[in-house]
């Protein structure tokens, strides 16, 4: 809907198109006479006057008042032989000029105004959506990063009563950089800390300050610190700041307006006295890239990290985000545990797609199984209802099968969530799902990890043969190749490679020698565990999915449908299983 200043921007401009136009609609239309026809209104002597002008025509005025257009011959003697002969001479513009003179002023005095309501329109929108920003969110609101909280807690009292500490010569922080990775609750704590103080808490976005016209966005980011100087105590929240604060030396080539907004931002922060109540907090996901004006003291004073949630802090945002859902039997701190690598934001979207499973089904309650089914869905997104054929479905069952069983060997710290052989809407035609333990990562884990993701290449090709091996270890050989990378280029895990990092190109070699070695452990682990693996396989064939204790169970010989002394079924290259099935090899 348009706001009142826009409709009158509005009409100002078709005013300004009726004024323009006006003129040339009103001008009178002349009859069109022959040159002949003139020429012999000049021999009879009844041409009063004549108007000449530089275009292709003339006005001719009778005695009698008649007026007709005729051509204009253009000739250099033209006005003496008028004279000459008695007739008037007329130059200049027709009669109607002065309105159309009057018009044109008219109508860029009102294209003027219009420009500059519509630039403090512009202007006003960061100020204006500031204050719609605005809501009681207090620290009860916010779970997790407990340290981060407190680190915000001790300047409530500096908002609520600055003046305290200006008698006693302190000068307070003018500026809280928030940093972590996206949907650690950053804004939510901007938010809070507002709420807390009972100040207003005035919101703007970095890209709202980058514009196409230099000079737009200085111009906002006064409007916004004028406002903040109006309200008196207050918390300024800038959010993506590296859209405006990016370093000046990057080598990103020169941007005229984002060096004026961030002049503009760096003068405004060192413009404001410290005893003023006023408080600067921004919000990024990129630290590292900010110019070093805009880090140093003075400006943003306290650097404040909003890491991702542990176990505990996940538990407590579970029971936040979930307050108003009526839940059934539901134990949060298993989900906690499950939810290793979710951010706040993922965690509220989980719980949020629960309720809306819950809803769909027709539950009252949102129960285990609604979380369960959003849990999987953000990870792997929604089943697929696809009929695989015998080959491809053994293919996927000893694939997964492989993984699960390295797993259990190499990392038994880490908890097998489920295997599946059902494909996903993402892409997978089936999954391990895998819940690490909260530790620190060393040498040997990092390896382990490497070996659990080839061990599905490495279980097709110790049961099918090498010839006979699926693409499915596509994204598997990514995570592999990544830690490897990680390990040899950035952590000094190499002692081929030495301590000194080195970048992935110089590094890719090594990379490659040490794949290959882990992947003949990992296919000797394999070799080592055939049996295991097959009656793993087995059973994945049988029930499609199984959770991590039945993983367990066929793992430790306490469960499974295969008898220790049924031969499996081997693959032969002609891509027929023995027992005669058709098969087609994935693609």
């Amino acid at each position: 809907m348009m706001t009142k200043k826009w409709v009158g921007v509005t009409c100002a401009l078709l005013m300004a198109g009726v004024l323009l136009c006006a003129p040339l609609l009103s001008a009178p239309s002349l009859p069109r006479e022959s040159y002949a026809k003139y020429r012999q209104d000049i021999a009879q002597g009844v041409v009063k006057s004549v108007r000449l002008d530089a275009s292709a025509v003339m006005a001719v005025t009778l005695s009698d008042g008649t007026t007709y257009q005729t051509d204009n011959p253009r000739r250099e003697t033209l006005k003496e032989e008028l004279l000459t002969a008695g007739i008037a001479v007329e130059e200049g513009s027709a009669a109607a000029e002065p309105s159309r003179i009057i018009g044109f002023m008219l109508a860029g005095a009102l294209v003027v105004g219009a420009y500059k309501a519509f630039s403090r329109e512009k202007t006003a929108v960061v100020v204006k959506e500031a204050e719609e920003s605005k809501k009681n969110t207090t620290f009860a609101d916010v779970a997790g990063n407990r340290e981060a909280v407190d680190s915000l807690r001790g300047l409530v009292d500096y908002l609520q009563d600055p003046e305290k500490y200006k008698k006693l010569g302190a000068r307070l922080p003018r500026g809280v950089l928030l940093y972590g990775p996206p949907g650690t609750g950053k804004t939510l704590m901007a938010k809070a800390l507002a709420g807390e103080a009972g100040v207003p808490f005035l919101y703007a976005s970095g890209s709202d300050f980058v514009q196409m016209y230099v000079g737009m966005g200085a111009s906002r980011v006064r409007e916004l610190f004028k406002r903040a100087r109006k309200n008196g105590r207050c918390v300024v929240f800038i959010d993506e700041i590296d859209a405006l604060g990016k370093s000046r030396a990057s080598g990103e080539g020169d941007n005229g307006e984002r060096d004026q907004t961030l002049n503009a931002l760096l003068t405004e922060m060192s413009g404001f006295e410290g005893g003023e109540g006023i408080l600067v907090v921004a919000a990024t996901n990129r630290r590292d890239t900010l110019d070093e004006a805009l880090l140093r003291p003075g400006r943003f004073d306290r650097h404040v990290e909003v890491g991702m949630p542990d176990r505990i802090a996940r538990e407590r945002i579970i029971e936040v985000v979930s307050r108003r859902m009526p839940l059934g039997e539901v134990c949060i701190a298993d989900i906690a545990r499950r939810t290793v690598g979710f951010s706040g934001a993922a965690l509220e979207s989980m719980m949020n797609e629960a309720a809306i499973v819950a809803a769909r089904q027709g539950s009252l309650q949102v129960t285990e199984s609604h979380i369960d089914n959003a849990y999987f869905s953000s990870l792997v997104g929604d089943e697929r209802e696809i009929a695989l054929d015998a080959r491809d479905r053994r293919i996927t069952a000893i694939h997964e099968a492989g993984h699960a069983l390295a797993c259990r060997r190499l990392l038994p710290e880490d908890a097998v969530q489920h295997v599946t052989i059902i494909p996903a809407t993402r892409g997978s035609g089936g999954h391990m799902l895998r819940v690490p333990a909260e530790r620190m990562q060393t040498k040997m884990s990092l390896r382990a990890s490497v070996q659990v993701a080839l061990a599905g290449r490495a279980a097709e090709e110790v049961t099918f043969g090498q010839e006979n091996i699926s693409v499915g270890a596509a994204n598997d050989l990514d995570v592999a190749t990544r830690t490897l990378e990680h390990m040899v280029c950035r952590l000094g895990m190499d002692e081929e490679a030495g301590l000194a990092t080195r970048s992935e190109k110089d590094g890719s070699s090594l990379v490659q020698k040490r794949m290959q070695e882990y992947y003949r452990a990992t296919v000797a682990l394999i070799r080592e565990n055939e049996e295991l693996l097959l009656s793993l396989a087995a059973e994945l064939e049988a029930k499609e999915t199984l959770s991590g204790e039945q993983v367990d169970q066929v793992l430790t010989g306490t469960g499974g449908t295969r008898t220790p002394n049924e031969p499996p079924p081997r693959m032969h290259a002609e891509g027929r299983m023995a027992n005669g099935a058709e098969t087609q090899l994935p693609i």
